[in-house]
C-alpha cells in the first residue's frame, strides 16, 4: 500500500514538473516597447556615436544638433540605424513637452522597419523591424558621476577624455 502511494506521489511530481516546464518554455509575454532610462550619459570613447533624440516645447525635433520635421523623424532613424550593429537611442524632452508627444516619438521608434531596398544579411533577417533600444535621459541620467577618464556627453557635448585626439 505504501508502495502503491509513493509510487503515485513520484508520477504525480514528475507530471506536475513536465506540464510546468512546458508552460514556462512556452509561453510568450506580451510584446512592449524596448524602452529603459538611461542611467547616466556618460562616455569613455570619443569615437562614440550616440544618437540623441530632444523634443523641444515648441513642437520641434532634433537629431544631435540637426533639427529635423516630425514628419522625417521615421525615415531619418530607419537611414540611421540601417548601418549600424547597435541600435540605441537615448530620448530627452523639455519638462513642458505633453505626455502624448513623446509616447507619439516612442512609438514610431519602436517600429523602425529596414527599408526595402536595404540588403540585409541573411543571418540578421527577423522580420523588417529594427529592434531600436530607447534610453529615457532624465535628470538623474545627466547628473550622475561619470568615471574620470569619461565625460558627460550632455553637458559638454565637445569635450574628449584624456589620450583621445
Amino acid at each position: 500500500m505504501r508502495r502503491k502511494f509513493l509510487y503515485r506521489g513520484l508520477a504525480a511530481a514528475l507530471l506536475f514538473n513536465i506540464v510546468s516546464f512546458v508552460v514556462r518554455h512556452h509561453w510568450q509575454p506580451a510584446k512592449g516597447y524596448a524602452v529603459r532610462v538611461a542611467p547616466d550619459t556618460c562616455s569613455c570613447y570619443s569615437s562614440a556615436r550616440i544618437i540623441h533624440l530632444h523634443l523641444a516645447k515648441d513642437g520641434s525635433l532634433k537629431i544631435g544638433s540637426e533639427a529635423i520635421q516630425a514628419t522625417e523623424l521615421a525615415s531619418s532613424l530607419s537611414e540611421i540605424y540601417s548601418v549600424r550593429a547597435e541600435r540605441i537611442l537615448y530620448l530627452s524632452a523639455d519638462s513642458d513637452v505633453a505626455f502624448q508627444r513623446v509616447a507619439e516619438v516612442v512609438d514610431v521608434t519602436q517600429n523602425l522597419e529596414f527599408p526595402q531596398s536595404y540588403p540585409e544579411p541573411l543571418a540578421l533577417k527577423h522580420g523588417r523591424s529594427m529592434r531600436v533600444q530607447l534610453r529615457l535621459i532624465t535628470k538623474s541620467s545627466i547628473d550622475a558621476t561619470c568615471a574620470a577618464e569619461c565625460f558627460n556627453w550632455i553637458k559638454q557635448p565637445f569635450v574628449f577624455p584624456r589620450g583621445s585626439p
